[in-house]
Order: structure tokens, then sequence, then C-alpha cells
């Protein structure tokens, strides 16, 4: 099934939209063959994230859960 809509919430909207670009960059196509490597790693490219989750909500919607690190001043 082909993936419709992409969703990443838990950042800024700013970084949210940088996020999903990159994510939307890796031609997503089959909601059941998705490379969670290669969603790892754009994810993890950013230094803002400490930990996510990845949700497959079916048919064709990925929910992408980030939580932000927080800096010690």
């Amino acid at each position: 099934k082909k993936i419709d809509d992409i969703k990443v919430t838990g950042l800024g909207d700013n970084s949210n939209k940088i996020l999903l670009q990159k994510i939307k960059n890796l031609n997503l196509n089959n909601i059941f063959s998705i490379n969670r490597n290669k969603i790892s790693e754009q994810i993890d490219s950013n230094s803002l994230v400490e930990k996510y989750v990845i949700f497959k909500r079916y048919p064709s919607t990925l929910n992408i859960n980030v939580k932000k690190t927080k800096f010690l001043v």
C-alpha cells in the first residue's frame, strides 16, 4: 500500500518540516516494505532528537513521534 501521509511531531514547527522533507526524499513507496534504517539515519542526523518512535498507521499513514533533547546550561 502506498504511503499517503507522513506526520512528524515533537520538535518545533520548522524542525518538524525539515525532518519531514528529508524523510519524503527517501521515496518511501510501500508501507509494508519500509526500510527503518534509512528513516533512522535521517532522524539521527538531527542533533535535537533524543529518541523517537516510528508508528505505521494502516493503511497509508506513517507517524513519527520525536522526543526533543534537553540541553544542560
